[in-house]
């Protein structure tokens, strides 16, 4: 059997996100209050600069919209410069997302609801296995950092995804 989650050191933190991505104080404190940021992709197709899967918006308006005051979620780019691009219909990317280690069970949670009610709206018919991707990567208080890629059929994506990232949490509490 295929593992749809792999797991690897990032060098991706906070600090790094807000030095990338932050050029003014206003935006470095709108994203250092958050718990989850949702990164960009560089280098896509004729993109020259950062990018974000198709319907990042939307994804961004969900878990805004369907999370608790514990969960606070920033797009790590101003509006000015968004952009997105679409790879293929049957495969749903949601993106790679940093998040606080502490936070991660209620948002893989919350992502998870969003792919249940994102696939209502596709026919099976047409998508009976659609795949999910996904990249969380999460970050300690001592700022190390361990990137969860997850690529596998949505039906998994919760037991798969949120399976591992509890093992992590378990092993770096015990």
């Amino acid at each position: 059997m295929v593992k749809m989650v792999k797991r690897s050191p990032s060098s991706i933190n906070f600090d790094c996100v807000i030095q990338t991505f932050a050029d003014d104080a206003d935006f470095q404190k709108q994203l250092m209050q958050a718990n989850v940021v949702i990164l960009p992709k560089m280098g896509v197709l004729h993109y020259t600069g950062p990018v974000f899967e198709a319907d990042t918006r939307e994804l961004y308006r969900y878990l805004r919209d369907h999370s608790s005051d514990k969960l606070r979620i920033e797009i790590a780019i101003r509006d000015e410069d968004y952009a997105e691009y679409v790879a293929h219909a049957d495969i749903l990317e949601l993106g790679k997302f940093l998040v606080c280690t502490l936070v991660a069970p209620f948002f893989v949670n919350i992502l998870s609801n969003y792919v249940s009610d994102k696939l209502k709206y596709r026919s099976t018919k047409e998508n009976p296995k659609t795949t999910v991707r996904a990249e969380l990567i999460l970050t300690n208080k001592d700022g190390s950092s361990v990137s969860f890629k997850f690529d596998g059929p949505a039906t998994a994506f919760e037991k798969a995804l949120g399976g591992e990232i509890r093992e992590f949490i378990r092993g770096v509490k015990g």
